[in-house]
C-alpha cells in the first residue's frame, strides 16, 4: 500500500487484491492446519493494518483502522483460503480413489 501511495503507475492490478494474495500464498505455504492458516492470516492483516495506519497517520493525520476496505480484503482472503482447503481435500480423495482403483486393477490381472 505504502507503494502504491508514492508510485501508483507501477501497479496494473489493485494493490490491495495483491497483498490479499500474496498474505495467502504466504499462510498457505507456513501452515497446513486450515484453521490455524485463518488465524495466520487475519492476525496478518490486523498487524498489516496496524502498521499501515501508525505511518499514514504521521501523514495524513486521524485515520480509521479496520475499515469496509479492510474488512473486504479480508473476507476475500479468507474465502480463497477456504477455497485452497477445500480443493487440497478434494485433489487427496482424488489421488486415494485413484490408488484403489489402480489396487483392484493389478490384482484382476
Amino acid at each position: 500500500y505504502l507503494f502504491a501511495l508514492y508510485d501508483p503507475v507501477w501497479f496494473i492490478i489493485k494493490p490491495e487484491w495483491v497483498a490479499v494474495i500474496l498474505i495467502v500464498l504466504l499462510t498457505a505455504s507456513v501452515e497446513r492446519d486450515f484453521e490455524k492458516q485463518l488465524t495466520l492470516f487475519v492476525l496478518g492483516m490486523c498487524q498489516g493494518e496496524l502498521v499501515y495506519s501508525f505511518v499514514i497517520q504521521k501523514l495524513a493525520g486521524t485515520l480509521a483502522v479496520g475499515g469496509f476496505q479492510w474488512l473486504s480484503a479480508c473476507s476475500a482472503g479468507m474465502i480463497l483460503l477456504f477455497g485452497i482447503f477445500k480443493y487440497e481435500q478434494l485433489a487427496s480423495q482424488i489421488g486415494q480413489k485413484s490408488k484403489r482403483s489402480n489396487k483392484g486393477a493389478t490384482k484382476m490381472s
